[in-house]
Order: C-alpha cells, then sequence, then structure tokens
C-alpha cells in the first residue's frame, strides 16, 4: 500500500522488483499490463486503510499486506499506522526505520 489508480500504474515498479526478492505473487499487476482485475481493485484498495477496503483486499485472497508508509503524507501514513495498530485482524510482522510495515492477516 498505497495502491496506485489505474493511470499511476507506474508507481508499482518498485513493487514489482521487490517482489524478486520473495516470488509470492502480487495484487499490483505485473510489467506494465494493466489487467482488469486491477482496475477492479483499485475501487476499493484505493481507500486502504477504510475497514471497507481491507475487508476486499482479505476477500481478493491477500494472506499479507506490505505498507510504505513513505509513500503517504507524514499525517496520512501516521493515521495509516494507527489505524492498523488498532486491527485485531492483522498482526505487524515486520518494520523498519524507512516505514516499510509488513502485516499479515490473523
Amino acid at each position: 500500500m498505497p495502491f496506485y489508480p489505474p493511470d499511476t500504474v507506474f508507481m508499482n515498479g518498485e513493487y514489482m522488483l521487490n517482489s524478486t526478492a520473495h516470488w509470492q505473487p502480487l495484487m499490483n499487476g505485473t510489467s506494465g499490463v494493466t489487467p482488469t482485475s486491477y482496475r477492479r481493485r483499485t475501487e476499493s484498495f484505493w481507500f486502504f486503510p477504510r475497514d471497507w477496503a481491507i475487508d476486499q483486499i482479505r476477500k481478493e485472497g491477500a494472506t499479507h499486506i506490505m505498507v510504505h508508509l513513505e509513500k503517504f503524507t507524514p499525517l496520512e501514513g501516521e493515521d495509516v499506522r494507527v489505524s492498523l495498530q488498532n486491527r485485531h485482524d492483522l498482526q505487524l510482522m515486520a518494520s523498519d526505520a524507512r516505514g516499510h510495515r509488513l502485516y499479515v492477516f490473523r
């Protein structure tokens, strides 16, 4: 997260490159192709961390959520962090000083 709208799908390049370290499937699309599923997911994922957006992420089959707090404004990033801290269906697995936070669905 964030999950970018189709007109800014190029912003996912960093996520796709990082995926070569773990080779797990991403919902962010691949290699410049913007599939219909990506466009459909954007309709709810863009509103992360609202409850209904996280519920939709889980319904789509996600087991983890990788959050890049540095991609949000400082105030938004703090709101995201606090919002996720208070959720009982997500557990923080790892974080670093740059604002990367990995959550797993319980």
